[in-house]
């Protein structure tokens, strides 16, 4: 369970998520409460849906493939698969005078984790994209903080992630299950 603080036009939108994701299928469930309403989104087999208001609809793949993206190139299916991937030491890099260690990893497309010397835990992660809603190539970067282990599984707590250097959401997690 999380709360996501999400950039819009009009100012931040705090939408609060339950998630179940399958990482051996990579299929996702999530129950999001917006200001508009109670939403149900899942994606499964490749395709996706989502119902509001006894309303159901097809997720396009334009939203679909970006979802899936994250989920096979986040730090908890990196660490799964480590042995499996290709991945690249490029050097280190300093960020408000903390020297990180910067790994490229090849999975579904290229992420660049930054990584804490001394726990290994990622500080940062970078991807470059084309974004179909802002019709251009998009470098997103976020940024991990406030690390808890929970049955055994290291995982950040905090998270804020930016677009081309502006805000576009944070999220704060509240409990985290590991099945």
């Amino acid at each position: 369970v999380m709360t996501v603080s999400q950039a819009t036009p009009m100012g931040d939108m705090d939408i609060k998520t339950t998630t179940t994701i399958n990482y051996n299928d990579f299929s996702i469930e999530s129950d999001l409460e917006t200001p508009q309403g109670n939403m149900s989104m899942s994606i499964a087999n490749g395709a996706g849906k989502m119902s509001m208001m006894g309303q159901e609809q097809p997720l396009p793949p334009a939203m679909i493939t970006p979802m899936l993206k994250e989920v096979k190139n986040s730090y908890v299916n990196i660490a799964r698969i480590y042995s499996t991937l290709d991945a690249e030491y490029i050097g280190t890099e300093a960020i408000d005078g903390t020297e990180y260690v910067v790994l490229k990893v090849t999975n579904d497309g290229a992420v660049t984790y930054l990584l804490d010397s001394k726990t290994a835990l990622p500080y940062l992660s970078r991807t470059s994209d084309f974004n179909p809603q802002m019709g251009k190539v998009v470098t997103a970067e976020t940024t991990f903080t406030n690390w808890k282990v929970v049955d055994g599984v290291a995982y950040a707590h905090s998270t804020v992630t930016t677009a081309d250097g502006n805000k576009a959401s944070s999220s704060t997690v509240e409990s985290f299950k590991v099945n």
